[in-house]
């Protein structure tokens, strides 16, 4: 594999993903046009490794980040940032963009069983997104309030409430 890029996926790994995301925040703050970037995990990973095995867990992850990645416009990177986490960046996405991109995202993935060599496999995303420019954003802090939503999100799943895939202090530096 090219050195910068996951092997499973041939995505960006997550320090190539943070280039990209940090070029799209300076962008951002200059143009005054807002972008976002979402931080997306399969769901219980963890289970459906000790289920299928490790095989079957790697063609799930492979065909989860195809399936968004189709998903998603031409200009948007999508990269992989840990074991279960992609990170997708959004240039020109707002705070009503984010969710309505969450929302479409998750269920593109979940609305139709996996193919796998062991036959279907139903699966569920969880997303958390920070949108920018804000004062004081760094890629850093981006890639770490995303997934610290992402995480909310999680949790507020577990217990059968509302999850929203992005926390609550997003706010449109615009309006």
């Amino acid at each position: 594999a090219t050195s910068g890029y996951d092997t499973w996926t041939g995505y960006p790994a997550k320090e190539v993903l943070y280039e990209n995301l940090a070029s799209v925040l300076e962008q951002s703050t200059y143009s005054g046009l807002s972008g976002a970037y979402l931080a997306v995990c399969v769901d219980r990973l963890t289970y459906l490794n000790a289920r299928y095995g490790y095989s079957v867990m790697m063609e799930i992850f492979k065909s989860v980040s195809e399936r968004l990645r189709q998903e998603i416009r031409f200009n948007d990177k999508i990269g992989r940032t840990s074991s279960s986490c992609l990170g997708i960046v959004l240039q020109d996405c707002d705070r009503w963009g984010i969710v309505r991109t969450a929302d479409r995202l998750t269920k593109a993935a979940e609305i139709t069983a996996l193919q796998t060599s062991v036959g279907p496999v139903t699966i569920t995303l969880s997303a958390g997104g920070v949108v920018f420019p804000d004062k004081g954003l760094t890629a850093d802090l981006v890639m770490t309030k995303a997934e610290h939503y992402l995480f909310e999100a999680q949790s507020r799943k577990g217990l059968g409430g509302m999850a929203t895939p992005y926390g609550e202090s997003v706010q449109d530096p615009h309006l």
